[in-house]
């Protein structure tokens, strides 16, 4: 079974972080993956609106487990798939975010929903999104199957921003 996991740009300083997506009082939430939450099962009725009372924290391996609110329309879900982008390829900024991999270790950028990809051996160019009807990630505006870029040597795709960040790339092509 693949990992389930979200991104989403945080409504405090616009930073893309990703991990378990959690929706509470109407917010959504990105949790970091090893991090345990409880909620206490305290309901709070105000207006009509049911919320939660406590939320508690524990944490493995880091300092910072609180869940960060982000803005609904820029979170996506991770695909299961990583690019073709090789670690050679990455500036310095980028190995350091993606620190816990080496060149030996490197599967290649996650692609995730809202993520623009660029291809090798198709004319189709567009976005990743998950359809609904189809039950299945797709790309470009010709509803192509994202499971499609694949050949023998791997993936044959390279994401180049996202339409949240890069929407010109979109208008460009």
């Amino acid at each position: 079974m693949r990992e389930i996991k979200f991104r989403g740009k945080r409504k405090d300083n616009g930073e893309w972080v990703n991990g378990d997506r959690l929706r509470i009082d109407g917010k959504i939430l990105i949790v970091p993956h090893d991090c345990t939450i409880k909620i206490t099962a305290q309901h709070i009725v105000n207006n009509d609106h049911m919320g939660f009372g406590e939320v508690s924290q524990s944490h493995i391996g880091s300092d910072s487990c609180w869940p960060t609110e982000v803005i609904p329309e820029t979170v996506g879900q991770w695909t299961g798939l990583y690019d073709a982008t090789k670690w050679d390829d990455l500036t310095d900024i980028e190995r350091t975010l993606w620190n816990r991999y080496n060149l030996d270790t490197w599967p290649g950028k996650p692609i995730y929903e809202g993520d623009i990809i660029e291809t090798k051996g198709f004319d189709v160019e567009g976005f990743v999104y998950y359809s609904q009807e189809m039950s299945r990630f797709e790309w470009g505006s010709t509803s192509m199957p994202l499971d499609l870029i694949w050949d023998s040597t791997g993936m044959m795709a390279k994401v180049i921003g996202n339409v949240t960040d890069n929407n010109e790339l979109l208008t460009a092509q």
